[in-house]
């Protein structure tokens, strides 16, 4: 038999690394935001939310675990996202001819 033409593993250093970015983004405007409308100014939340942004993201490119953990989050918060998406587009859909 022939070998096939492409490997059967791709690298999903890319894909990760993406992941890694939208959910510490995500987490950091979190915490922003909770911030924000508690305890603190606009800017000291600003500050705090991007240094947990840059935490994230240091964490998750030389941790292994941190690396798996975020992965995780991004799978559960995309996941709603997901399904928040399909409820918005079955009550659109409702509305179509």
């Amino acid at each position: 038999m022939n070998a096939p033409a492409e490997p059967t593993t791709r690298s999903n250093s890319m894909n990760t690394l993406g992941r890694c970015i939208a959910v510490s983004a995500m987490l950091g405007a979190i915490v922003f935001l909770v911030l924000w409308v508690t305890a603190y100014s606009f800017v000291t939340s600003l500050l705090i939310g991007a240094g947990c942004c840059a935490i994230i993201m240091v964490a998750c490119t030389t941790s292994a675990l941190i690396e798996t953990v975020v992965g995780a989050i991004a799978g559960i918060v995309f996941g709603v996202l997901a399904a928040i998406a399909v409820a918005v587009a079955a009550v659109f859909s409702l509305f179509v001819n």
